[in-house]
Protein backbone atom coordinates (compact mmCIF):
# COMPACT_ATOMS: atom_id res chain seq x y z
CA UNK A 1 0.00 0.00 0.00
CA UNK A 2 1.65 2.91 -0.85
CA UNK A 3 -0.68 5.04 1.38
CA UNK A 4 1.46 4.64 3.99
CA UNK A 5 5.23 5.79 2.35
CA UNK A 6 3.29 8.53 1.02
CA UNK A 7 2.05 10.09 4.80
CA UNK A 8 5.36 9.44 5.83
CA UNK A 9 7.07 11.53 3.11
CA UNK A 10 4.39 14.43 3.73
CA UNK A 11 4.77 14.16 7.08
CA UNK A 12 8.61 14.18 7.23
CA UNK A 13 8.28 17.29 5.27
CA UNK A 14 6.70 19.27 7.90
CA UNK A 15 8.85 17.51 10.58
CA UNK A 16 5.60 15.91 12.06
CA UNK A 17 5.29 12.37 13.69
CA UNK A 18 4.67 9.58 11.59
CA UNK A 19 3.46 7.35 14.35
CA UNK A 20 -0.16 7.49 13.34
CA UNK A 21 0.03 6.42 9.28
CA UNK A 22 -1.80 3.14 10.27
CA UNK A 23 -4.38 4.98 12.14
CA UNK A 24 -4.87 7.30 9.43
CA UNK A 25 -5.28 4.91 6.60
CA UNK A 26 -7.70 2.46 8.31
CA UNK A 27 -10.06 5.52 9.74
CA UNK A 28 -10.02 6.62 6.42
CA UNK A 29 -10.80 3.66 5.38
CA UNK A 30 -13.55 2.43 7.92
CA UNK A 31 -15.44 5.71 7.52
CA UNK A 32 -15.21 5.98 3.39
CA UNK A 33 -12.87 9.73 3.13
CA UNK A 34 -9.83 10.31 1.44
CA UNK A 35 -6.72 8.98 3.19
CA UNK A 36 -5.02 12.37 2.66
CA UNK A 37 -8.03 14.30 4.07
CA UNK A 38 -7.21 14.18 8.26
CA UNK A 39 -3.45 14.12 7.46
CA UNK A 40 -4.09 17.60 5.25
CA UNK A 41 -5.87 19.13 7.85
CA UNK A 42 -3.59 17.62 10.72
CA UNK A 43 -0.74 20.06 8.80
CA UNK A 44 -2.94 23.34 8.50
CA UNK A 45 -4.45 23.10 11.77
CA UNK A 46 -1.75 21.97 13.93
CA UNK A 47 1.80 21.32 12.26
CA UNK A 48 0.90 17.94 12.51
CA UNK A 49 0.48 18.34 16.36
CA UNK A 50 3.33 20.29 16.90
CA UNK A 51 0.96 23.07 17.97
CA UNK A 52 -2.01 20.66 19.02
CA UNK A 53 -4.54 21.42 22.25
CA UNK A 54 -5.40 18.16 24.01
CA UNK A 55 -4.57 15.70 21.39
CA UNK A 56 -6.52 18.10 19.06
CA UNK A 57 -4.77 18.11 15.84
CA UNK A 58 -7.17 18.66 13.57
CA UNK A 59 -8.94 22.18 15.28
CA UNK A 60 -12.03 20.70 15.82
CA UNK A 61 -14.63 22.71 16.77
CA UNK A 62 -11.73 25.60 17.28
CA UNK A 63 -10.11 23.72 19.77
CA UNK A 64 -12.52 25.56 22.38
CA UNK A 65 -13.45 22.69 24.80
CA UNK A 66 -12.78 19.64 22.61
CA UNK A 67 -9.71 17.40 23.39
CA UNK A 68 -9.37 13.45 22.66
CA UNK A 69 -7.44 11.16 25.55
CA UNK A 70 -5.37 10.04 22.40
CA UNK A 71 -4.29 11.34 18.92
CA UNK A 72 -5.53 7.88 17.82
CA UNK A 73 -9.51 8.45 19.55
CA UNK A 74 -9.24 12.20 17.46
CA UNK A 75 -8.52 10.49 15.06
CA UNK A 76 -11.05 7.79 14.86
CA UNK A 77 -13.62 10.76 15.76
CA UNK A 78 -12.65 12.77 13.08
CA UNK A 79 -12.70 10.74 10.89
CA UNK A 80 -15.97 8.98 11.59
CA UNK A 81 -17.70 12.75 11.78
CA UNK A 82 -16.30 13.31 8.34
CA UNK A 83 -17.50 10.21 6.64
CA UNK A 84 -20.69 10.06 8.22
CA UNK A 85 -21.70 12.75 10.49
CA UNK A 86 -24.96 14.75 9.79
CA UNK A 87 -22.76 17.99 9.23
CA UNK A 88 -20.48 16.40 6.60
CA UNK A 89 -22.39 13.21 5.12
CA UNK A 90 -23.29 12.85 1.41
CA UNK A 91 -20.98 15.89 0.58
CA UNK A 92 -17.98 15.59 -1.69
CA UNK A 93 -14.21 15.91 -0.21
CA UNK A 94 -14.10 19.53 -0.85
CA UNK A 95 -17.47 20.26 -0.03
CA UNK A 96 -16.24 18.84 3.47
CA UNK A 97 -13.46 20.73 3.70
CA UNK A 98 -15.43 23.95 2.87
CA UNK A 99 -18.02 22.67 6.17
CA UNK A 100 -14.96 22.15 8.42
CA UNK A 101 -13.64 25.96 7.77
CA UNK A 102 -15.52 27.96 5.34
CA UNK A 103 -12.65 30.40 4.67
CA UNK A 104 -11.90 30.63 1.24
CA UNK A 105 -7.87 30.33 1.44
CA UNK A 106 -8.44 27.40 3.91
CA UNK A 107 -10.12 24.85 1.49
CA UNK A 108 -7.04 25.84 -1.06
CA UNK A 109 -4.77 25.42 1.44
CA UNK A 110 -5.82 21.60 2.67
CA UNK A 111 -6.59 20.72 -1.15
CA UNK A 112 -2.55 21.78 -1.82
CA UNK A 113 -1.84 19.58 0.91
CA UNK A 114 -3.76 16.86 -0.04
CA UNK A 115 -2.00 17.22 -3.55
CA UNK A 116 1.25 17.10 -1.83
CA UNK A 117 0.61 13.82 -0.54
CA UNK A 118 -0.54 11.66 -3.29
CA UNK A 119 2.08 14.10 -6.10
CA UNK A 120 4.80 13.32 -3.69
CA UNK A 121 6.04 17.04 -4.67
CA UNK A 122 7.80 17.76 -1.60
Amino acid sequence: DPRGANLAAFFNHYHASTSYINDYINAADQNQIDFRLLPAISIAESSGGQHACGNNWWGWRSCEGTTFSSVTSGIQFVSGELGSGSYYRGKTTINKIRAYNPRPAYAAEVEQLMKEISNEQL
